[in-house]
């Protein structure tokens, strides 16, 4: 408030007053912290980054600085914006960007397998034959094994390269122990496992020319060597007459000469049999004799 006063020659005074007002429009100035780089630490985020200290001024006072930045920084780039307040309200703004990398390999978790050669010869697996809980902080892209198929010639235990990388290109290796065995499958029975014989002769189930079911515990059943290596064993027994007489769709060396469709005792003659092993069918003729 100014006050004005008059005076005249007479020494009589008169006074007004007038208000000035100083107001303040100018803005301050705001200089951002350089822009950063920081590293993943918590998931796929970054968390307590120190972002630095802007360099602010004004040509009366600073009320406030903020910035908008998160609390947990998401991979990639973000931008903060930093604001300065004066006591008059005027603002300033200015950006800084926060760069977060992933560095994190992924962490192999991995059992080890046994596994048993196919009769072709070989076998193969797959990641998720070895794989128990391979993780990484921010996701898996691929995984990978290499040896995947095994043959004769790796039987024992394998070292298998597994390989991880992440959706950032993180990658991590470890070796995953494979034993590889035989399949315990010997259809020649030439004691020659099927997955390293090169020659299977499956034609080596040979049914008798005939059985004597007379009860004296001697060749009384119809006993074919060799069709226990087989899954599937059916037998078809006919008549002279073409009538079938028996069947078993899962033959277990145990026919003594009775008919499975009437339940009777067959006669003593010669019949004709179909036996099917697995994709074998071998055909051919067998003599019921019970008087010696």
């Amino acid at each position: 408030t100014v006050t004005w006063t008059i005076t005249d020659g007479s020494g009589n005074t008169a006074t007004t007053t007038q208000t000035v007002s100083v107001l303040d429009t100018q803005n301050p100035t705001i200089v951002a912290p350089t822009a950063l780089v920081t590293y993943t630490n918590i998931d796929c985020e970054a968390a307590n980054v120190a972002l630095g200290t802007p360099v602010v001024s004004d040509n009366c006072t600073i009320a406030a600085v903020t910035n908008d930045a998160p609390l947990q920084f998401p991979w990639g780039y973000t931008t903060v914006t930093w604001t300065v307040t004066d006591a008059a309200g005027n603002t300033a703004t200015a950006t800084q960007v926060v760069e977060v990398r992933d560095t994190v390999v992924p962490v192999a978790v991995l059992s080890p397998i046994t596994v048993n050669l196919l009769t072709t010869g070989s076998v193969s697996i797959t990641v998720a034959d070895v794989n128990t809980g391979t993780y990484d902080n921010c996701g898996i892209a691929n995984m990978t094994i290499f040896p995947s198929t095994f043959t004769c010639d790796d039987l024992g235990v394998n070292q298998v390269l597994f390989t991880a990388t992440d959706i950032h290109g993180n990658k991590t290796q470890a070796i995953v122990l494979v034993t590889v065995e035989l399949s315990g499958i010997d259809l020649d029975l030439d004691q020659v496992d099927d997955a390293c014989d090169s020659e299977v002769n499956i034609t080596q189930a040979t049914v008798p020319n005939g059985f004597t079911p007379d009860g004296d515990q001697i060749n009384d059943l119809l006993v074919i060597p060799g069709i226990e290596s087989y899954s599937q064993v059916q037998l078809e027994v006919y008549d002279r007459f073409g009538h079938k007489v028996y069947e078993q769709s899962q033959y277990a060396n145990d026919w003594d000469g009775t008919s499975s469709v009437t339940g009777a005792v067959l006669p003593d003659d010669t019949y004709y049999y179909i036996l099917t092993l697995d994709q074998l069918v071998k055909q051919g003729f067998i003599y019921i004799n019970r008087i010696h």
